[in-house]
């Protein structure tokens, strides 16, 4: 057998699996199909992770950055929420200067131009980390006691009102994402 036979036998007995799991799956609804079979090409997950040692969120679609922050103890804390892959620019940056550091993520090109002004990083050189579009609040609250993690954004009305409970400020929209998210734990930390 050549090799392009080989490949091609190798390709002919995954398709054939595949439609026999998914032929299986139609006609037995107890066996669900797995979501990433119909997951949305023009969205992203937005990984949510924090730093018990400084009170940081960090949020990033890079799935290798999410597992070096969780290999270096932070605490990955699931699907912060869904972007879409394009919109209106949504930009990181990081305060060298706080103690144990800080991020903080903003639509507006002149606040990051400002922050930079002031000592800020624009992180990824200034290209957008994510994209406000869609019909889904995405909210941000300020601590103001905060050394370091003095933003958190959430999809949650309920970890926002709890957090405005708490005495963080500055609630409200930040932007707009494609799906809310699914973060593990949201009162434990605050």
């Amino acid at each position: 057998m050549s090799h392009r036979q080989k490949a091609l036998s190798i390709h002919d007995f995954v398709s054939h699996a595949l439609a026999a799991v998914m032929a299986v799956s139609l006609l037995n609804p107890a066996l669900p199909m797995m979501a990433a079979d119909f997951q949305d090409v023009d969205t992203v997950d937005i990984y949510r992770l924090y730093n018990p040692n400084t009170g940081e969120h960090f949020y990033t679609q890079d799935v290798h950055e999410r597992d070096v922050l969780a290999d270096s103890g932070w605490k990955y804390e699931g699907i912060g929420w869904r972007s879409w892959l394009d919109g209106d620019p949504v930009y990181r940056l990081y305060n060298p200067n706080a103690i144990g550091g800080d991020h903080y993520y903003t639509i507006s090109a002149p606040e990051a131009r400002s922050l930079v002004d002031q000592g800020w990083k624009l992180d990824l050189e200034g290209k957008p980390v994510f994209y406000s579009k869609g019909d889904v609040n995405l909210y941000v609250q300020y601590n103001p006691r905060a050394k370091s993690g003095a933003h958190n954004y959430t999809t949650s009305l309920k970890e926002f009102n709890t957090l405005l409970e708490k005495g963080w400020q500055f609630g409200q929209i930040a932007w707009k994402v494609a799906e809310a998210g699914t973060p593990k734990d949201l009162d434990s930390k605050n």
